[in-house]
């Protein structure tokens, strides 16, 4: 997505995770509203901040751009595993190994080179507006008809709208832009694993998504 939601208590906590975390910060944020089917709210108040909204792009551009003579983007056509070794045939070269790490998302050709199960999938909807928002501070709308299993969002400082579901996410954001009169142009979507599932095999480990 967009942006990245880092939850802390203390800001020491985000110091050691991303140290320059200023440099993609959109907002703290110290209120959040939630409200439920029947219009109920409930605020999460407090004096300090308890979250952080960043950048997702300039973030992961930034951290990109300090390994980036590091990697080398290929184009996988096939992987080959034999007693001891494995063998990754791509459009330009052919690797042979004694491991491989599986960094290539929701639906990784490392995993299913090695018979991994597949983690459950739910998918993540974003719209960008040009209207803005009425909201002041994040919201949360805890509704089964915007999302049976999660929630949907508001992030007023980035005219953000988006939701969280396992099932039907086109009828889910529709009916959620005809509640909240957003224009749906622009959609994004991702798919997001979800729950513990194996993330490893001989010579094989899985990181990420």
């Amino acid at each position: 997505t967009p942006l990245v939601f880092i939850v802390h208590t203390d800001t020491i906590e985000i110091e050691k995770f991303i140290p320059d975390y200023d440099k993609f910060l959109i907002e703290e944020i110290t209120d959040m509203k939630f409200i439920s089917p029947s219009g109920h709210e409930f605020h999460l108040k407090k004096e300090q901040p308890f979250a952080y909204l960043l950048d997702r792009m300039k973030l992961i551009k930034s951290k990109r751009n300090d390994i980036k003579s590091s990697i080398s983007f290929e184009n996988i056509q096939k992987i080959i595993r034999t007693k001891d070794k494995i063998i990754i045939q791509t459009l330009e070269n052919c690797y042979i190994s004694s491991m491989i790490i599986g960094c290539d998302g929701a639906f990784s050709k490392v995993r299913e080179s090695f018979g991994i199960t597949h983690p459950k999938i739910s998918y993540g909807m974003i719209v960008r507006t040009k209207r803005k928002s009425e909201n002041k501070n994040i919201t949360v709308h805890v509704n089964k008809d915007y999302s049976s299993d999660f929630f949907a969002w508001n992030i007023p400082y980035k005219n953000e709208w988006g939701l969280m579901t396992s099932k039907n996410p086109r009828h889910c954001i529709e009916k959620f832009s005809n509640d909240k009169k957003f224009n749906l142009s622009g959609i994004i979507s991702a798919p997001i694993p979800m729950g513990t599932t194996k993330s490893y095999s001989n010579n094989c480990l899985l990181i990420g998504d």
